[in-house]
This record gives structure tokens, sequence and C-alpha cells, in this order.
């Protein structure tokens, strides 16, 4: 197997693993700390802890795509290379979709536009190791891996 393969599976898994452990953990820390309550977000940072169990479940749920497509990386299955690059897309649209909608929470509750684009900065840069997934799977040399 190619080290860049090797490589690949292991970014996978590690971004993953720590994607579903972190905000697992955040995910149990928020609901017995910090019961929901019905206040009207005033700020920036009320938005980000009013929708902060959300924004756990959908990394979560990135996580756990990223440990399949890890798991599932190997090159005597020409379709494991299209799966890593589904999930490494769908990803990105749940980081940078998220990231959207909370700009439009912002937006519309007037918190301001250079929070906003700060939260889309940060699902852009959140969203970059999958960039450099799908580059990596899709370059011409490592195609010729998987048969």
């Amino acid at each position: 197997m190619d080290k860049r393969i090797k490589s690949i599976k292991t970014i996978f898994i590690v971004l993953g693993s720590i994607l579903v452990f972190s905000n697992m953990m955040g995910l149990l820390v928020n609901s017995l700390l910090f019961p929901s309550s019905d206040t009207k977000p005033t700020s920036g940072i009320d938005i980000l802890f009013a929708n902060f169990g959300l924004i756990c479940l959908v990394a979560v749920i990135v996580g756990i795509l990223c440990l399949v497509g890890g798991v599932l990386l190997n090159p005597q299955n020409k379709w494991s290379r299209k799966l890593g690059i589904l999930i490494s897309i769908l990803s990105i649209i749940c980081i940078v979709g998220f990231s959207l909608i909370l700009v439009n929470v912002s937006i519309k509750e007037g918190i301001g536009l250079g929070f906003s684009l700060g939260l889309l900065l940060t699902g852009i840069i959140f969203s970059s190791p999958f960039m450099v997934l799908i580059f990596q799977l899709s370059n011409k040399e490592l195609k010729k891996y998987f048969t």
C-alpha cells in the first residue's frame, strides 16, 4: 500500500476520532451544565451557546463519516476512493452549510457583519482538511493504486 493511502486513511481516522470524542464530551457537558432556555440571543456568543448542542451534533456526524471513510479506504476497492471523496464532500457541505445557517441567524438577530464573517471563515477553515483529502484522493498518481 502506498504511503499516501496510509496517510489519508490515518488522517480520516484521527480526524474522525477527535471530532466524535470531543464533540460528544461537549454535548454531554452542554446538556448537563446548561439546560435549554427560551431566552432570545442578544450577542454573537449567545447564538453559539444557544446552538451549541446542534453544532456538536453536526460535528459528531462529520466525525462518524470520517471514521467510516478511514476504515473503508482500501486500495483493493475502487469504490473506497470514491467513498472517501463523497464523505469529504458531505463533510464540507455540513460544515459550511451549518456556518451559513449561523450567519443567517446572526444577521437576522442584528448581531453584526464582523461576527457573521468570522463564522463563515471558521467554517471554511474547518473544512480545509477535507479539501486536501479530496485533492489527494483525486490525484491521478494515487488513482492507479485503486483497482
